[in-house]
């Protein structure tokens, strides 16, 4: 629900042979599909991020703004398939073939974007009477460094 909460709308899980989610915007249209993996780590101590590549054609599959996700215990990692670079590795664990993430530069981090939302609230709009909204303001800002 960060993710949404991040982006706005509403979610529906989808079933166990799909992908993990579906989201809707505020209106009720499908924005992207989105895979999630929960981790117990922290951000900083989560990579390398790896994915199945099964899960990820199931994904990109989808066509609409697929989005692959890493929950982590102080935030969330993500990024769209299309955008990041990894490398294909078998799995002994596993008994698959993943997608192994390795670098960190190529993802986007909702505690950092969060913080960027609240450093701009706090020092460049406070007190500002041209900007009537200055959430809707921001969360426009975000959508272009997205």
């Amino acid at each position: 629900s960060s993710y949404v909460d991040l982006k706005g709308g509403t979610f529906k899980k989808l079933g166990a042979n799909d992908v993990d989610y579906k989201l809707f915007d505020n209106n009720g249209n499908i924005t992207s599909y989105v895979e999630v993996k929960v981790l117990d780590t922290t951000i900083a101590q989560s990579f390398p991020l790896c994915l199945t590549v099964r899960k990820l054609l199931k994904l990109i599959d989808k066509r609409l703004n697929p989005v692959v996700l890493w929950s982590c215990s102080d935030g969330i990692i993500y990024g769209k398939p299309y955008e990041i670079n990894g490398e294909l590795v078998w799995s002994t664990k596993l008994d698959d073939l993943e997608v192994k993430y390795i670098n960190k530069k190529q993802f986007l981090y909702a505690d950092k974007i969060i913080k960027l939302r609240e450093l701009l609230m706090i020092n460049e709009l406070t007190g500002s009477s041209s900007n009537i909204n200055n959430k809707q303001y921001l969360d426009e800002l975000l959508l272009k460094l997205n």
